[in-house]
């Protein structure tokens, strides 16, 4: 039986899930700053909630609001991009 923690770093429904798991030093990987900003708690930012801090956020992500939608069965993700097919 997989876990949920198997789960979730084997198959990240969200960018800024995948970014601490991406963060873990791997041989031959250069280590460095993501130049990912964190957000104010008391003020997020418009748009995703995440996107200071996602590596793939565009534009579209700074106009709106991404809708929780279901990524896989029983867990949910609010994105603008398909992550987990």
């Amino acid at each position: 039986m997989t876990s949920a923690a198997e789960v979730v770093t084997e198959r990240p429904g969200h960018p800024y899930t995948a970014a601490p798991l991406a963060a873990v030093p791997q041989p031959g990987r250069p280590l460095g700053d993501t130049g990912l900003l964190p957000a104010d708690p008391r003020s997020p930012p418009s748009g995703g909630r995440f996107r200071t801090r996602c590596p793939l956020a565009d534009a579209r992500c700074s106009a709106e609001t991404p809708a929780r939608r279901e990524v896989a069965p029983g867990r949910t993700a609010a994105c603008h991009r398909r992550l987990i097919s």
